[in-house]
């Protein structure tokens, strides 16, 4: 994901609301405050919790948990429940400078997720933590750069980030050039789907972004965005198998040592003053070195419902091919053969929906207490043997 975000989209440290703040109250549905004639030295500038629960149920290849037979495909059960409390704060520095801090925490229980649950359950309930922490800097008014580092760290495996942005407002504020990179790196110790440890192990990741946005008119906005992304090392998921002959132990996926991922994008976002209503269409075409190809539509609707309460539905489409190397069905002999493999389902070909409802209540509209908030959303998404339910709620206080 890009490290770098729209700086249209950013509080300036401005005593004028800049033309871009305006059009951002309109077509993100936030109430406009003036900012104050001076920012104050370390205050925060924004606090906000949610808590998520994700219920997954479905069946894949790759899964060795109660194992049945659908469609003539050997399916083992996904089914998992994760429970994701995340906190995010803002800390304003000075004039220049902010600090936003967001950890996610997740709590995951599955039957099948680590390579030895099939027999000892031995991953039923899995915790992972990440600090993802952003430095803003503005060395001008129209040039913003994002230091970005961070941590993850779960049941097997550990890793760090690290990353910068830069962000260029340009004609008044009417169109904004972004361009970024990060490095990622985990490190992990596998066990194979038959239970051995293959020692230490690593895999990397180098991600860079190029973008930009530009307003239209005075409820419109337009943005492109380009992500490059390369891989290289243990990229497999070492637990995930794939059906063979029952009479044998099943044996693991394998990846190409190196994966180099595309990513093009681009949004339209319009509002519409009359009836208060924001119109969000986005696409997204994805395409990779192992075969994969990828179209992602989504489209969302702001609607205000009076001058506190806004609600948010929308709905994505996501349609792609296998990687090269999909099966869900290996000879026994595959054992000795070290050709790359993966009954991953998630690297299928498959056609996805997914619903969203989300309402957003205004407790406090007021300038000197800030924009306090609560909301409450609800998502649905379907695919051919997997389905996942999310129910969201959550806090936001800023100014």
């Amino acid at each position: 994901m890009p490290a770098g975000t729209d700086a249209a989209t950013e509080r300036r440290p401005r005593a004028r609301a800049s033309v871009a703040r305006r059009l951002l109250a309109a077509t993100a549905l936030l109430p406009l405050i003036a900012a104050p004639a001076a920012a104050q030295d370390w205050r925060v500038e924004e606090v906000a919790v949610q808590a998520a629960y994700f219920g997954q149920s479905g069946r894949g290849a790759q899964s060795q948990a109660d194992v049945c037979v659908i469609d003539g495909v050997e399916r083992g059960s996904e089914e998992l429940d994760v429970y994701q409390p995340s906190f995010r704060v803002a800390l304003r520095q000075n004039a220049r400078v902010r600090h936003v801090a967001t950890i996610p925490v997740d709590i995951v229980t599955s039957a099948s997720a680590d390579a030895l649950d099939a027999v000892s359950s031995a991953s039923r309930v899995n915790e992972a933590l990440e600090l993802d922490l952003r430095t803003e800097w503005r060395p001008t008014d129209d040039d913003a750069l994002t230091f970005r580092y961070g941590a993850h760290i779960e049941e097997y495996l550990k890793g760090g980030f690290g990353g910068l942005a830069y962000a260029r407002e340009l004609a008044q504020d009417n169109a904004t050039l972004r361009a970024g990179v990060d490095l990622f790196v985990d490190a992990f110790d596998p066990l194979t789907p038959q239970g051995l440890d293959l020692g230490f192990t690593k895999r990397s990741a180098l991600h860079a972004f190029v973008g930009g946005s530009q307003i239209l008119s005075p409820t419109t906005v337009a943005s492109l965005g380009y992500d490059l992304t390369y891989q290289w090392g243990r990229l497999e998921q070492v637990w995930n198998s794939l059906p063979t002959d029952r009479r044998v132990v099943r044996p693991g996926e394998i990846f190409p040592g190196t994966r180099l991922r595309h990513a093009l994008s681009a949004e339209l976002r319009q509002h519409v003053p009359a009836t208060r209503s924001t119109l969000h269409a986005g696409y997204r075409y994805y395409r990779d070195d192992f075969g994969l190809d990828a179209h992602t539509l989504e489209l969302e609707l702001y609607q205000w419902l009076g001058r506190r309460l806004y609600v948010r539905g929308g709905y994505r489409l996501h349609d792609q091919s296998a990687v090269d190397f999909f099966t869900t069905w290996v000879p026994p002999r595959v054992h000795e053969d070290a050709d790359p493999r993966t009954a991953d389902s998630d690297l299928a070909a498959f056609r996805a929906h997914e619903w969203s409802l989300r309402l957003v209540l205004f407790t406090s509209l007021d300038g000197e207490r800030g924009r306090e908030s609560i909301s409450i959303g609800f998502s649905r998404y379907d695919r051919p043997h997997l389905d996942v339910d999310a129910v969201m709620i959550g806090y936001r206080w800023e100014r």
